[in-house]
């Protein structure tokens, strides 16, 4: 269980701080406003909230497995700014 509060604890302040270092590259390359890309990390900040009890849950029955599927899924949800294409 500690694993599972410090896997949490790691990766969602890690996402937030590291968010404006990228922005301007990411708006820049997708040709969309910095909102529009700071909605999406919001977003996907506020889903992570919202779900991390249930996948904590996950995590402490199953560490390995929930880990590796979950990093997967947002590796491609971030992957998924590739798709759109600079007008």
């Amino acid at each position: 269980m500690i694993s599972v509060v410090l896997v949490l604890t790691v990766t969602g302040p890690t996402d937030v701080s590291t968010a404006n270092i990228y922005q301007k590259a990411v708006t820049e390359a997708l040709n969309i406003s910095s909102s529009q890309c700071s909605i999406s990390s919001t977003l996907v900040l506020g889903i992570s909230v919202l779900l991390s009890s249930w996948v904590s849950g996950l995590l402490a029955k199953n560490f390995k497995q929930v880990f590796l599927i979950v990093s997967i899924i947002y590796g491609l949800a971030y992957m998924a700014f590739l798709l759109k294409k600079p007008s």
